[in-house]
């Protein structure tokens, strides 16, 4: 529940330099998750361009750089069907693209650290 004060999780900041402090932190995690990393890639069925980089073996993190539902004729389709793209599973042509740019090495897996210490102790 929320008060007069704004979000209940977390009181005001009025120090400046904690503000500053939280601004720069804050900008820091924008940076490391939406742009440090992002290697495009290019849709093999419409030529849309997405950045994309793996965090994990079954984790992509996909930035549009353009509006996706315009850009991208399956997202396109469903809206038109009625379903916003935020609820779609997302386009299985762009999917097939990341998966192979994964394959042939263009976007690269971040190293397991559970199987590189498995390798380590072998």
């Amino acid at each position: 529940m929320t008060d007069a004060r704004g979000w209940a999780k977390f009181d005001p900041i009025t120090d400046p330099s904690v503000a500053a402090q939280v601004s720069a932190a804050t900008e820091a995690d924008r940076h490391r998750y939406t742009r440090e990393g992002m290697l495009p890639v290019e849709c093999k069925r419409c030529g849309t361009e997405v950045l994309v980089k793996k965090n994990t073996q079954f984790h992509t993190s996909v930035q549009w750089r353009s509006d996706a539902v315009t850009s991208c004729p399956r997202l396109a389709e469903g809206a038109r069907a009625g379903t916003p793209s935020a609820l779609q599973d997302g386009c299985p042509d762009l999917d097939a693209s990341i998966m192979h740019a994964v394959k042939v090495g263009a976007i690269p897996l971040p190293e397991d650290p559970d199987r590189s210490k498995d390798e380590s102790d072998a």
